[in-house]
């Protein structure tokens, strides 16, 4: 017995903000008015680190679907409690917990790294909450908590920004009808903002950081990555290719989708297809570059970069300029 709230298989696992969002989101129409947000890419030329522009998302804004409450307790005393209250109450809980304690350590040789938690359930026979947590190498992974280590792990978290310091409610909204019309062109100003290496930080008139890459200039930020962790300044963030790959996919579904209500050339779908193979393909080969370090395979994920990113803009700008002639 206990309290579970729904749960689904999100499309995108490599960042928490987005496999957490898709995770609690149930309605299909809500599912995809995410993705088709989803279909801009953000990159930071300092950091090399690649993301999926969802604005509303990564600020935890409350969307059409969500009902999102942002709270900083006094105190971790009770949280546990609250918690449940708030499952009972159907809304999923996250907050960001010292990662230490989630793997049940003594109390020394401590590292302080936060870790993006959404609570989803509470067993009341085994007293343990169940979460749902993306690792450091995108690795999205169901897990299970007791209370003690829970009210530790949030009182000792210290993240340095102010935002997570906070936990968050998440609950969920009656989705508005759906509207093909709006969704349709939802997915076409995406598309063009990411073909057109757009900032789209823009259509919200906020604020951004400088180093901030957009679109298809995020290819670059790929291949300036590589060749960092080739002359051994920075570790691979492997995370970047496992979202690039996921990106074909959500590029894949929002174009079917596309095609299902307006006309779409022939070829681009299948085209789109290949890029999504293609990508989980560079992945795998990006893993075994770091294990072999040969200067051979190193010269090939250039290559494959490059195949992507041209088949990519080709199959895009046929797919809109077709849109905007019918």
């Amino acid at each position: 017995m206990g309290i579970f709230l729904e749960l689904n298989d999100p499309v995108i696992t490599s960042k928490s903000d987005h496999a957490f969002t898709l995770s609690m989101l149930h309605d299909t129409h809500a599912q995809n008015w995410f993705l088709s947000s989803s279909l801009q890419l953000v990159g930071n030329t300092k950091s090399q680190l690649l993301d999926f522009f969802q604005f509303h998302n990564l600020n935890k804004l409350t969307t059409p679907f969500f009902n999102v409450q942002g709270i900083q307790f006094p105190s971790t005393s009770n949280i546990d409690k609250i918690i449940i209250d708030a499952l009972k109450n159907k809304s999923y809980v996250r907050l960001y917990l010292d990662q230490y304690y989630l793997q049940y350590q003594n109390l020394y040789f401590r590292s302080y790294k936060t870790n993006d938690t959404l609570i989803y359930g509470y067993d009341d026979d085994t007293k343990l909450f169940h979460y749902l947590a993306v690792n450091k190498n995108g690795l999205f992974e169901k897990k299970t908590i007791t209370s003690f280590h829970l009210t530790t792990a949030l009182a000792f978290a210290n993240p340095t920004e102010a935002e997570r310091k906070k936990v968050y409610f998440y609950q969920l909204a009656q989705s508005p009808p759906e509207e093909k019309t709006a969704i349709q062109q939802q997915i076409i100003s995406y598309l063009n903002d990411y073909v057109n290496s757009y900032d789209s930080f823009k259509h919200f008139e906020a604020d951004r950081d400088d180093s901030l890459v957009f679109g298809m200039d995020i290819y670059q930020l790929l291949l300036d990555h590589l060749n960092s962790v080739k002359q051994v300044e920075r570790e691979l963030a492997i995370t970047n290719f496992q979202l690039l790959s996921e990106h074909k996919l959500v590029l894949l579904k929002m174009v079917r989708l596309l095609a299902s209500m307006t006309n779409v050339p022939r070829g681009v779908l299948p085209v789109l297809e290949q890029l999504h193979q293609k990508a989980a393909v560079l992945k795998n080969s990006v893993l075994r570059y770091m294990w072999m370090k040969e200067e051979k395979a190193f010269l090939k994920l250039n290559t494959k970069l490059h195949e992507i990113k041209d088949m990519e803009k080709a199959a895009l700008v046929g797919l809109l300029d077709s849109v905007r002639m019918s």
